[in-house]
């Protein structure tokens, strides 16, 4: 019997380390960052500043993105993410175009993936300790660096065959974003539902922006 109570006590314990290092690697559910970002495949570089409000349940993306040529041209934009109405808003600063979608994804927090190997932990400025996780997910291999004292992702590098994606987070705050930042804009309550949206190109490749790095929430 004590035998039996002992093996017990000892598979509640190994259930309660995994759940709390499963916590540990989920970041807040509301918070702000950039993201910094290269593509070797697309010769490019983005800036993006992320929202994220777990009450409303809301996200908010700007994205400033400059591609290598020609010279000098970048798309200014922003993406709403209303879970609540279930629906996607991609807003062009510069033009003012604004295209409406359905969405049908339900809002989740930003977690490392559970099947995340473990590779190893280094120390950044002297001072920053980082943990390296490796995940393997939709034939693309990742490698992110985590500072577990403070809970936010340091970097992201995304591996596909030739193809390598670095993403830099800056300014990470673990607070609520103000309510006023998820307003959607006049222009995309005036305008029409622009169903043909999917055969823009801007708005395709802001879309796949977005979606890629949605695919960190679980």
């Amino acid at each position: 019997m004590r035998v039996w109570l002992l093996a017990v006590s000892f598979f509640l314990s190994l259930i309660c380390i995994n759940a709390f290092a499963q916590r540990q690697r989920c970041f807040e559910r509301s918070f702000s960052t950039g993201i910094k970002t290269v593509e070797t495949k697309k010769n490019s570089f983005d800036e993006t500043i992320m929202f994220v409000n777990a009450g409303l349940p809301m996200m908010r993306f700007d994205i400033r993105q400059y591609q290598a040529a020609p010279a000098n041209n970048f798309t200014n934009v922003s993406v709403y993410m209303d879970y609540k109405a279930k629906k996607r808003y991609v807003y062009f600063v510069q033009t003012g175009l604004c295209t409406e979608e359905p969405i049908s994804m339900r809002f989740q927090p930003f977690c490392i993936a559970l099947n995340a190997v473990f590779v190893g932990t280094d120390v950044i400025g002297g001072k920053l300790k980082v943990d390296t996780y490796e995940e393997s997910t939709d034939g693309s291999k990742k490698r992110i660096s985590y500072a577990q004292d403070t809970n936010v992702p340091v970097s992201v590098v995304t591996m596909r065959g030739p193809d390598v994606t670095v993403e830099n987070f800056v300014s990470w705050v673990n607070q609520t974003p103000d309510v006023s930042l998820f307003t959607i804009p006049s222009a995309c309550k005036k305008m029409n539902k622009m169903k043909k949206s999917k055969d823009n190109v801007n708005t395709k490749s802001v879309i796949e922006k977005v979606n890629k790095i949605l695919r960190r929430s679980i």
